[in-house]
């Protein structure tokens, strides 16, 4: 991660992102079941600017996967052995879903939430009631 990410100069951030897209594309095509089957036959973009070309993986694809291959699907592109927290859904609007995140999913989840919270101009001596949907980046 960058320090200071949340006001590195645009420029900067788009060559970190494109770095970083290219290593996550290829883990996850390699340890992942659902995107290796998912992105069967496609050429997946090497740059980040034409991920739109990807087929979108949906909340009913995770459900199934879910159902097929329980408690996670088969999308975890790392052992289970490494998981470190389960985040699991209300199923408000549907069936519960159940996330896994390794250590480090964990970590960088908690310091994006601060970082975010920090630029919109909160402190350590703020006190939050930490309401982010995990559905949104899971």
């Amino acid at each position: 991660m960058i320090d200071g990410a949340d006001f590195t100069p645009l420029p900067q951030l788009a060559d970190y992102r494109q770095t970083l897209w290219e290593k996550q594309s290829e883990y996850v095509r390699e340890h992942s079941a659902l995107h290796e089957h998912l992105w069967q036959g496609i050429d997946v973009p090497r740059h980040l600017d034409s991920i739109a070309q990807l087929p979108l993986v949906s909340k009913e694809l995770l459900r199934e996967s879910q159902r097929i291959v329980p408690p996670f699907g088969d999308y975890l592109a790392a052992d289970s052995t490494l998981i470190r927290r389960i985040h699991r859904t209300g199923g408000t609007t549907g069936e519960a879903m159940n996330l896994a995140l390794s250590e480090r999913d964990a970590q960088v989840t908690a310091v994006v939430g601060a970082r975010a919270q920090g630029a919109s101009g909160l402190g350590p001596t703020d006190v939050v009631v930490h309401c982010l949907n995990y559905q949104m980046w899971m």
